[in-house]
């Protein structure tokens, strides 16, 4: 990879993990206020379900997380790790 190529992906890593936990952080923060706050119907829950399922399905790629070659957190910006 050539130095800007590896310094595109490193952002891109970095931007992708602060997605992720900032959507952890607001998703339970509205299942919280659904539950408890609102005093919501059923279709609140659904669309809870719904939005949360979709990113950790289809937007998350799983791949780099979960890899054996990963022991620490800045690992996950490494390009040269699959």
């Amino acid at each position: 990879m050539k130095k800007y190529e590896q310094t595109e992906y490193k952002i891109n890593e970095i931007l992708r993990v602060i997605y992720i936990l900032s959507f952890n952080i607001y998703s339970w923060y509205w299942l919280y206020k659904i539950i408890f706050i609102n005093k919501s119907n059923w279709e609140d829950y659904l669309n809870w379900f719904f939005v949360v399922a979709g990113v950790h399905f289809f937007a998350k790629d799983h791949k780099k997380f979960w890899s054996k070659d990963v022991k620490k957190i800045s690992d996950i910006i490494n390009p040269n790790i699959k």
